[in-house]
Formats: structure tokens, C-alpha cells, sequence
């Protein structure tokens, strides 16, 4: 997948201001990483400020991605999206 998100990067137009601005935060949070022998992966530092990690991370699959939340953010985020949750069910159809 990261092959078709190249491209479709690569297609913007470099000229348009926001697109720069947009591309230089994308990769510079960016790190190619390697599980280790137990399938765990680094964050960086400023990905780690960027998530404001203090100690607990949740990682939520996402079909073909993962998020990764600090705790604190993700407990804030998912009490903001519960009580509409029925509204979403509702207004997706499989």
C-alpha cells in the first residue's frame, strides 16, 4: 500500500504552498522501522511528543493501518465519539 500512497503523493503539485507545508511534516514524522525478535516497533521522539505518550499507548486496527493513541488522548477521544456512535452505524452502508 505504501507504493500507491507514493504516488498519489507525488502527484501533488509541488508548487501549491500547503501541499509543501503538508509534505514536509508528513515525512519528517516519518521512520522506517524493523519489529524486533518479539514484533515490537519504536516510536520516535517526536512522534512520541507529537502522540503526547507519557506511559500507555493503545494501538486500534484499523482494517489495513493501525492507530496508535496515547491513552489519555484515545479515552478522550472515544467518550467524544460513543454517544454518536449509533448516528455512524446508521450513515454507513455495507
Amino acid at each position: 500500500n505504501w507504493q500507491v500512497w507514493l504516488e498519489k503523493l507525488n502527484a501533488l503539485s509541488k508548487t501549491d504552498e500547503s501541499v509543501q507545508n503538508f509534505l514536509r511534516v508528513f515525512y519528517f514524522n516519518m521512520s522506517e522501522e524493523t519489529p524486533d525478535r518479539q514484533g515490537r516497533i519504536s516510536l520516535t521522539e517526536s512522534q512520541r511528543n507529537w502522540l503526547q505518550a507519557k506511559k500507555e499507548m493503545i494501538v486500534i486496527g484499523m482494517g489495513e493501518f493501525l492507530e496508535v493513541w496515547s491513552k489519555e488522548m484515545w479515552e478522550q477521544k472515544y467518550k467524544e465519539i460513543l454517544p454518536h456512535y449509533r448516528k455512524y452505524c446508521e450513515g454507513i452502508s455495507l
